[in-house]
């Protein structure tokens, strides 16, 4: 009787630490690799496939998130083939060309826009498009009401004159 309920304590403790293990090494192991899979492609890391371990949801998950992963990987060859080649047309341009992204910020100054404006990438930056020139009101006139018209707008910039053509892309 007494040693009966002792037994039994021990053996159902035995129990719930073996069945705990279980479920720690089955379950939340598993969710944790899974997570930490997933977190480190979430930084850009698309070159590592989560790890599918069995055919239960988790493993299902696993199986969706490197589908999810291969497309993305497809996706990102095409960006970075379509990046450089507009690097190249951009940077090998004889044309000055300045962009900005859209809340207005200098982010792409090619050579030959340092080279007309006689000024280095991070002083076209600083300053900022709209002060690009000497004339911030021929900056604002060439940008018109942001439709691209292929109208130039003459601006004088120090001993030269620059035909200017500015649009906003939205």
């Amino acid at each position: 009787s007494h040693t009966q309920m002792v037994l039994f304590a021990v053996t159902g403790s035995l129990v719930v630490l073996v069945a705990s293990y279980l479920g720690y090494r089955l379950i939340v192991s598993r969710i944790n690799d899974l997570s930490s899979d997933m977190y480190i492609a979430s930084t850009g890391d698309l070159g590592r496939d989560v790890e599918i371990s069995g055919q239960d949801e988790l493993g299902t998950m696993a199986e969706s998130f490197n589908r999810v992963m291969d497309d993305l990987k497809v996706t990102q060859r095409g960006f970075l083939s379509e990046h450089a080649k507009l690097s190249t047309l951009i940077l090998g341009s004889r044309e000055g060309i300045v962009a900005t992204n859209h809340d207005g910020d200098v982010v792409l100054v090619n050579p030959a826009a340092q080279s007309l404006l006689s000024k280095s990438n991070t002083e076209i930056i600083k300053a900022g498009f709209h002060s690009i020139v000497d004339n911030p009101e021929a900056v604002k006139k060439a940008l018109g009401d942001g439709e691209f018209t292929g109208e130039k707008v003459e601006v004088t910039y120090g001993d030269k004159i620059l035909e200017m053509y500015a649009a906003t892309i939205t």
